[in-house]
């Protein structure tokens, strides 16, 4: 057999070719130099070596001492080490402490399909029709990659699938063919040897996996422990300095995960039970910090006065920690110039004005707010039990006709729902969130449905997806509406007798 096979040679072309194109472009070249200055550093080199001195002492150890060398193909062992075992040792960095990790890794390796992946390696096509397969099959598996991502190209995705899984077992049927004519070719030890040099090689390495693994939970740990320390030490030097013992007392009304693919981000919110200065409000963010810092690359605090602010966003304070490891071009806009310790602070002067606007402008008493956001649900409800079942029974004419003549009504309740005004109960408030989505959903299903610059297949799937919704929503606000009424003392009868008011 040749040393590369028609299918690693066209691989190679297209791959020259792609890299070709990226370094002529100014914008990519800059990125590509930025990548390998990134690779070629220390931290990142260092285990690439010794991936290698490890692969050497393998050699010497097994495939030399027990003279395995003329069975053994060293391209092949070359090529896993490099799209096999880099990744895997390189990989333990992002993975979460997990006791299956080990087996995962065998089980994922010894699979039938190893076997499959053989017969279809070894027997390729001649380097023209190569040279056509590559580029195609990448374009579809991207494509199918992109389209799976979104909803509303699900029956394109659906069809590309299709043709690959055709495609497959047309290339694994003539690859088995090409086996079956061609089976003088294989010596049976030097394919045996082939098949399971991947699975040998992957459980050779696992002590190597398994030392990089605890090499980096550790150095990890340590790294994020010594920030933990230094803000521990900081808080209470903050309180010595402030000549005094507090303990201070807010709750945790919310820890949002916000991270990214590069940056591990928090967000925490909290509100305060008791009236603080500056100081003291720094104070409680150093406490957060402390707790959060040591392992996430971004954290931000929002403080709110209470329950209601908290609802509204009306933030007396909000500070902003990054962690110095981070790479400044993964960084967020900073909060603020006003930097203290470290952190980046932003207060709101402006606090106690807004405060009196939403207090008499915003907030409302619940009972109003559940009575009018049900008036006005069932006012809808009546316009759009007719709609759905129309769609539903592909009435184009009824449902459009309905369409029209209530897109005005529903227009203007869209407009009264967004002046009813909001709960200071966090729980209560969110709930009645249901309705505003619920009138949001039907005015689009108007929208969509009147629109004539739209494709009808286009509109028939967006109206499509608002019903899916809508039918998600409609449970959620009637199955608690008798608990509101029960909680907010209504009555069925004060119900019926109450009308909308503006």
């Amino acid at each position: 057999m040749d040393i590369f096979s028609t299918r690693e040679m066209a691989m190679s072309f297209w791959s020259l070719i792609f890299m070709s194109l990226l370094l002529i472009n100014t914008k990519t070249r800059k990125s590509i130099i930025d990548i390998l200055k990134i690779i070629f550093t220390k931290n990142m080199m260092m285990p690439f070596f010794i991936i290698l001195i490890y692969l050497k002492i393998l050699m010497m150890l097994f495939i030399f001492r027990f003279k395995m060398g003329q069975y053994v193909d060293l391209k092949e062992i070359l090529l896993w080490v490099l799209f096999s075992g880099v990744p895997l040792c390189y990989g333990v960095v992002n993975k979460e402490p997990n006791k299956d990790y080990i087996k995962e890794i065998i089980k994922d390796n010894i699979k039938f399909i190893i076997l499959l992946e053989f017969i279809i390696s070894t027997f390729t096509f001649p380097l023209g029709i190569e040279l056509i397969i590559v580029p195609v099959f990448t374009l579809l598996f991207l494509l199918e990659i992109v389209f799976d991502m979104k909803e509303e190209y699900k029956d394109v995705n659906k069809f590309i699938s299709y043709i690959l899984s055709i495609s497959g077992f047309i290339i694994l049927y003539k690859s088995f063919s090409l086996a079956i004519q061609n089976y003088k070719e294989l010596n049976s030890i030097e394919s045996l040897v082939t098949i399971i040099t991947p699975i040998i090689l992957t459980i050779l390495y696992i002590p190597l996996i398994f030392i990089f693994r605890i090499y980096f939970n550790y150095k990890n740990i340590l790294y994020r422990l010594k920030i933990k320390i230094e803000f521990r030490f900081e808080v209470i030097n903050n309180k010595i300095s402030n000549k005094q013992n507090l303990k201070y007392d807010y709750e945790i009304e919310k820890v949002e995960d916000i991270s990214t693919g590069v940056a591990k981000r928090k967000n925490i919110i909290l509100t305060l039970k008791e009236k603080y200065d500056i100081r003291d409000l720094e104070n409680i963010c150093m406490e957060q910090f402390a707790l959060y810092n040591y392992k996430n690359d971004v954290v931000w605090i929002y403080v709110a006065t209470n329950q209601e602010n908290y609802i509204m966003s009306n933030w007396i304070m909000q500070a902003q920690w990054i962690s110095s490891k981070l790479d400044k071009k993964w960084r967020l806009l900073l909060l603020s110039e006003v930097i203290k310790d470290g952190i980046y602070f932003k207060y709101n002067d402006k606090f106690d004005e807004r405060e009196k606007y939403y207090k008499k402008h915003i907030f409302k008493d619940d009972k109003y707010l559940f009575i009018n956001n049900f008036k006005l649900y069932d006012r809808v409800s009546e316009i759009v039990n007719p709609i759905l079942e129309l769609f539903r029974n592909g009435d184009h004419n009824g449902f459009m006709k309905i369409c029209n003549e209530y897109k005005e009504d529903i227009k203007d309740i869209y407009f009264k729902y967004g002046n009813i005004g909001i709960s200071t109960n966090i729980n209560f408030k969110n709930y009645l969130q249901e309705f505003q989505n619920f009138i949001a959903i039907v005015d689009n299903i108007i929208l969509y449905a009147v629109d004539e610059s739209r494709e009808s297949k286009n509109k028939e799937y967006l109206i499509n997806m608002s019903v899916k919704e809508l039918d998600n929503i409609i449970p959620k606000i009637e199955d608690e509406r008798f608990y509101w009424m029960t909680k907010l003392n209504i009555t069925v009868e004060e119900y019926e007798q109450a009308a909308f008011i503006d």
